[in-house]
């Protein structure tokens, strides 16, 4: 049916095929066999996988997604664009959403929520609601700002049980990576999820600045 160009699931493949995003092997649909099918599978598979990552490692909403990294069995850590994450194992259903939309920047804080806003507000005067300094990012609200006495006890706490856990020092003053290094770490994702939930709670309950 396809080799006569009439409709079905094997004529939609070969239109929809040529109009991806990346190149893909062809389908023949004259004379098809297993390999050019394997062909045009691990192509497919190949090409989503590294526009993905071109789309992670490019979008500026995605930079706590930048240089992930999994460990293989011999513990050598590689890149892996498709795989199941260990965040998503954390048991805290609260906790576990926390996380997960704090690296898919689908959190409540205003370096996303004014982003939408209209008129619209430059990415550098999306300032912090309770200091008022800084671009009030997820590595500023969980790792820099010092506007409030209970962020900072909440902040303390953790920094103080994380560092004993993976008896490393913790270095505050390089935030987006330490806090990739902290999201990365079986070791260290529950207490990061429940620190990430209690920290965007906080911010919740105070109103978001608005330059005028």
């Amino acid at each position: 049916m396809a080799s006569q160009v009439q409709k079905g699931w094997v004529t939609d493949i070969t239109v929809i095929l040529p109009s991806l995003p990346f190149q893909v092997s062809p389908l023949s649909i004259d004379a098809p066999d297993i390999q050019n099918i394997n062909d045009v599978m691990d192509s497919l598979k190949k090409g989503l996988r590294n526009f993905i990552q071109q789309i992670i490692d490019t979008s500026p909403k995605a930079y706590l997604l930048v240089d992930r990294k999994e460990p293989e069995k011999n513990r050598k850590l590689v890149q892996k664009t498709f795989l199941f994450r260990h965040y998503l194992d954390v048991v805290n259903v609260k906790h576990r959403k926390a996380i997960t939309r704090l690296l898919l920047s689908s959190h409540a804080l205003a370096i996303e929520r004014l982003r939408w806003h209209r008129p619209h507000v430059a990415r550098q005067m999306r300032l912090c609601r309770l200091c008022q300094r800084s671009v009030e990012s997820p590595e500023h609200a969980q790792l820099e700002c010092d506007g409030s006495q209970d962020l900072i006890q909440l902040r303390n706490t953790f920094l103080s049980e994380v560092s004993n856990a993976t008896l490393v020092q913790v270095n505050i003053n390089e935030s987006v990576s330490l806090l990739r290094r902290l999201i990365s770490s079986r070791e260290t994702i529950a207490r990061t999820a429940e620190f990430t939930h209690d920290v965007l709670f906080l911010f919740d309950k105070c109103p978001m600045y608005i330059p005028v």
